[in-house]
C-alpha cells in the first residue's frame, strides 16, 4: 500500500511521555515506514511544544502534527483528524496514546 493510504492516527492531550513511548513503538514495527503517522494534539502549551518537535527523533516515520484548535474532545479531536487525513487515506487505524 502506497504512503498515505495507511494512516495511524494519535490524539493526545498534555501526556508527551506516553505520545513518545507509541511513536517509539509504532517506530519498531515492521512495516513503520510506509505508515503515516498523524498526532492531533489538545495539550497545553509546554506539552505541544515537545509534541511538536518528535518527528526529528524518529527521521523513519512519516509524521504529521497538528495542533487541535478547539475545546479538548477527544471526539472531537478524532473528527479533526479524519477532516486532516490526507485524500488517499483508504485505513485510518485511530490509536490511544497511552
Amino acid at each position: 500500500m502506497p504512503l498515505s493510504e495507511c494512516v495511524a492516527v494519535i490524539c493526545t492531550r498534555n501526556r508527551p511521555d506516553d505520545l513518545q513511548r507509541t511513536i517509539s513503538s509504532i517506530a519498531s514495527q515492521s512495516g513503520a515506514e510506509e505508515l503515516m503517522v498523524l498526532i492531533v494534539d489538545a495539550s497545553d502549551s509546554p506539552a505541544q511544544a515537545h509534541n511538536a518537535t518528535l518527528s526529528a527523533n524518529y527521521p523513519s516515520l512519516h509524521i504529521r502534527y497538528l495542533s487541535y484548535p478547539g475545546p479538548p474532545s477527544l471526539a472531537r479531536q478524532r473528527n479533526f483528524a479524519i477532516d486532516h487525513a490526507p485524500p488517499l487515506a483508504q485505513i485510518l487505524f485511530i490509536l490511544d496514546d497511552d
